[in-house]
């Protein structure tokens, strides 16, 4: 949705296709930017047993991502570094959550190698799902020096097991659309139109 509710609108995408698409965008405007990324890398700094939460027992991993990347936009540059460390409980006798599985799973097919290989790694240290979790990341601009530190922390507080005639006739139904209905490319078209982003 833009500022003005009259230029909201619906589209619908396909999951890996939209990570694919993602690629495929970063992959052209970074031409156009001279956009260099530096290998991000994943390191496990521990896990180790957890606390039993919501009647599971689980498992706290703690790992760090540190990515940089520098771009110039005509005669502008810019150049950043970002540090994510993430504390993670997960319950192993847990499944996880299909939703979450599909998008994690569609975000390794993107399209760009190295960082479809740092979802990959990050699965690859999460075998269960996830109870708690606390974020930080640190993005640095670093020909300002500026740190901009985000903390986000979501825990999961209850847990049913339901049967399929449980659920609400409506629990799947996409809500109604009330602003046009318009592709995601071409809604993306009119925000460049209106000087609002530039590649």
């Amino acid at each position: 949705m833009l500022a003005d509710d009259n230029d909201a609108f619906c589209a619908e995408i396909e999951t890996h296709k939209f990570f694919g698409d993602i690629g495929s965008t970063v992959r052209r405007l970074g031409k156009l930017a001279f956009l260099k990324a530096a290998q991000p890398e994943l390191t496990k700094v521990f896990e180790k047993p957890g606390p039993d939460m919501l009647g599971h027992s689980t498992t706290h991993v703690q790992l760090v991502s540190t990515l940089g990347a520098s771009a110039r936009v005509i005669f502008k540059k810019y150049e950043y570094t970002a540090k994510i460390s993430e504390d993670i409980w997960y319950a192993e006798d847990l499944p996880m959550n299909p939703i979450r599985k599909e998008w994690i799973v569609a975000a390794t097919q993107s399209g760009i190698p190295m960082f479809d290989e740092l979802t990959d790694k990050w699965i690859a240290q999460v075998k269960g799902a996830v109870v708690k979790q606390v974020v930080v990341l640190e993005l640095t601009d670093v020909i300002s020096k500026e740190k901009t530190v985000i903390r986000e922390e979501t825990e999961v507080t209850n847990i049913e097991d339901l049967e399929p005639a449980q659920l609400p006739d409506d629990v799947f139904k996409v809500p109604a659309c009330t602003g046009g209905k318009r592709s995601v490319t071409d809604a993306a078209k009119k925000v460049l139109d209106m000087g609002m982003m530039s590649p």
